[in-house]
């Protein structure tokens, strides 16, 4: 089974400020315990900086920072502010300006993406561009709601001073054998001129996070351990722990990367690069795969403490999580160059559509939602986990949903959540063990079209999609329907459509595949009576077995 959602980068720069012993107390958080993690408890407060005002440009002749520079003096009655309510940052060293409004279950930020504290040099030699003020609002939930469904982002949140968290980058590696890369932020072999903020500035001319900044960190630290710096964009709170309490789920794969005749391309132009053979180190997204359990953090580097969902900021990949697991209202940021914000089609909450897709910045349409964490391992009776350890055989396989119980022998197609768990099979009819073992089989095919078809060779396919193939299963194609619904792809076409869906919205097809895929393998290894109950459970009144043409049935083991 492929791995996981493949994610972030290496190296976090390291940031080394100076004693605070001769500044003044930069704003204080509430206590980042889970009684109050996310309640507001203080009154709008505004933050000021009476300092004579610099420009970025004056503040970059400093190389490393120094806690003088941190926003120090807070001019209120009578209590410190928590952030949380309305607030509004005015820092005329820096010329930060943020105005947060909270307003019933909204929480607007508007923001000129001046960040409140020193950067590098900009332009550099690995950035090119100018640090300029921008006009951007984001509009926020106050009341988020977990989902469990995983949407990717482009803009995780946006910090407390009102500069964004975007980790992503624009530079790729494409290769002539048909691999495609992601380079990474924070890293070591490209220049992407990140300063000691692990921040660069886009060619807007807005400046932004692709990891931890310590002088963020500083300036809005308390003595707890968890410091609140920024808004996520489903709504949830964005920290970071002190003393690296919380560990990420991800991890280096081992594997080497393919790729023959390769091109760097972004901002900066193109060169080639050697890829084949070469070992992951985090230089590319794809170097990363996700473990589950492996870590204290889930897949969006969020964590429940207490009943209260938040996301971590960490040191080690993935620094700033690219997607959420709360509903996301808001499809872009207003303001800023066109392009900016989330991906295509991220508008609507996960479940408006819990079989959307979103068109990656590889080009690649990656669903919403969670890979299976177990599935059958193909060629061989070994159930296995997203590692590849081998958990149990599928003669002891059940599938179950995502509350962890026993899925009742059907028709209906694999869903988010749904899972394996070792069980005794005594008792169980043939259809059910068949329709078991469907599962485990459809589990790694489902994530491969869904997930992992970024890194998915034509080679891969083919041995997950075995047992169709023996069966005849999915062999033509058929695209000249008067609508989409009445099309249907093949296994080597829906791989073809899936590697290069040409900036489409493709989920349609991949689902009808899967669904029908599942389907046709199960009229082949149950009975004609099970057969007979799919046909009136289905929803739209359908035949499948019949219109699956199946003159010979193939069962499992025969």
């Amino acid at each position: 089974m492929l791995g996981l959602v493949s994610v972030f980068a290496v190296g976090l720069i390291a940031c080394e400020t100076a004693s605070k012993s001769n500044t003044s107390s930069p704003p204080k958080q509430p206590n980042a315990t889970a009684q109050n993690i996310d309640t507001p408890v203080s009154p709008t407060a505004t933050i000021v900086v009476p300092n004579p005002k610099k420009s970025h440009k004056d503040v970059n002749q400093q190389k490393m920072p120094t806690a003088a520079l941190v926003p120090a003096l807070i001019e209120e009655k009578d209590k410190t502010p928590n952030y949380l309510d309305s607030y509004s940052l005015n820092n005329d060293e820096f010329g930060t300006q943020v105005t947060v409004t909270v307003k019933g279950a909204t929480r607007m930020i508007i923001s000129n993406a001046l960040p409140d504290h020193a950067t590098g040099d900009f332009p550099n030699a690995g950035n090119p561009n100018t640090i300029s003020p921008q006009n951007v609002s984001h509009n926020y939930v106050t009341n988020p709601v977990w989902v469990g469904s995983a949407t990717d982002v482009k803009i995780t949140g946006v910090a407390i001073n009102g500069v964004k968290f975007e980790p992503g980058t624009a530079e790729k590696i494409t290769c002539e054998s048909g691999e495609r890369f992601r380079v990474e932020g924070l890293q070591d072999v490209f220049n992407l001129g990140m300063d000691f903020n692990n921040a660069h500035v886009q060619p807007s001319g807005e400046y932004h996070y692709h990891g931890v900044s310590q002088l963020l960190v500083d300036a809005y630290a308390s003595d707890d351990d968890l410091v609140h710096v920024g808004f996520a964009a489903d709504g949830f709170l964005m920290y970071y722990s002190k003393s690296g309490r919380y560990k990420s789920s991800f991890a280096l794969i081992t594997a080497p990367r393919t790729g023959e005749n390769c091109t760097a391309s972004g901002p900066g132009g193109s060169r080639k690069v050697k890829v084949a053979g070469t070992t992951p180190d985090g230089t590319y997204t794809s170097d990363w795969t996700y473990r589950e359990s492996s870590g204290d953090l889930d897949s969006c580097n969020g964590i429940m403490i207490d009943g209260k969902y938040i996301y971590l900021i960490t040191n080690g990949y993935p620094y700033v999580g690219r997607c959420l697991n709360g509903e996301v209202s808001e499809k872009a940021p207003s303001g800023g160059p066109p392009g900016a914000g989330g991906p295509p089609g991220a508008g609507g909450p996960p479940g408006a559509d819990q079989y959307a897709c979103n068109i990656n910045p590889d080009g690649f349409c990656i669903f919403t939602g969670l890979p299976h964490q177990k599935g059958l391992k193909p060629g061989t009776d070994k159930i296995i986990n997203s590692k590849g350890n081998v958990l149990f055989n599928i003669d002891k396989a059940i599938a179950t949903d995502a509350s962890g119980k026993t899925l009742a022998p059907t028709g209906k197609p694999a869903a988010a959540g749904d899972s394996l768990k070792a069980s005794s099979h005594e008792n169980m009819s043939d259809d059910e063990k068949a329709f078991h073992k469907v599962m485990a089989i459809m589990f790694p095919i489902r994530n491969a079209l869904m997930y992992d078809i970024s890194d998915l060779s034509i080679q891969n396919w083919e041995e997950l999609t075995t047992e169709l193939r023996v069966r005849g299963i999915k062999e033509t194609s058929f695209t000249s329907g008067s609508t989409p619904k009445d099309n249907y792809y093949s296994r080597e076409d829906i791989f073809t459509l899936a590697k290069n869906p040409d900036g489409k919205d493709i989920h349609h097809p991949v689902m009808k595949f899967l669904e029908e895929s599942g389907l046709y393998l199960l009229c082949h290894v149950t009975t004609d009576e099970f057969n007979a109950v799919l046909k009136e459970a289905h929803p739209e009144g359908h035949d499948p077995c019949g219109e699956a043409v199946i003159t010979s049935k193939v069962p499992f083991n025969g």
